[in-house]
């Protein structure tokens, strides 16, 4: 997959199912065999393990990513930017991500994701 903006789409799809909470399309976007990593947390495999992470255990009740910047190669993707939410608590929070993409046949393979507020990502 070397169309930047399929990608790019791909991406859009992730955030916008996740941001609605139509956990059940995350397989259109995953492969089923996904890795994905989050910062200082053990990998999580597979689409089971993606879909148990953000129903039970993410820690943010609602937000939107605004991406910034984003570039693409080969079969990899990389996008920058800031997202606006709504922690379980009712906290509202602001913070910087980083999101980098491996494709295999149209789907996201493996997933690194990154933010400048660690503990927003950790494992409960």
């Amino acid at each position: 997959m070397a169309d930047s903006k399929k990608m790019r789409q791909t991406a859009d799809k992730l955030q916008h199912y996740i941001r609605t909470n139509q956990l059940d399309k995350l397989s259109t976007v995953f492969a089923d065999d996904v890795r994905y990593h989050l910062l200082n947390k053990p990998v999580i495999v597979g689409i089971e393990g993606v879909k148990h992470y953000y129903s039970r255990s993410r820690k943010i009740k609602e937000g939107k990513h605004e991406v910034l910047d984003f570039t693409a190669a080969d079969n990899r993707y990389a996008e920058r930017g800031i997202f606006l939410g709504v922690l379980k608590t009712g906290e509202k929070i602001e913070f910087g991500f980083c999101d980098f993409l491996v494709f295999d046949k149209g789907k996201i393979k493996e997933s690194f994701m990154y933010t400048d507020l660690p503990s927003i990502v950790q494992i409960t």
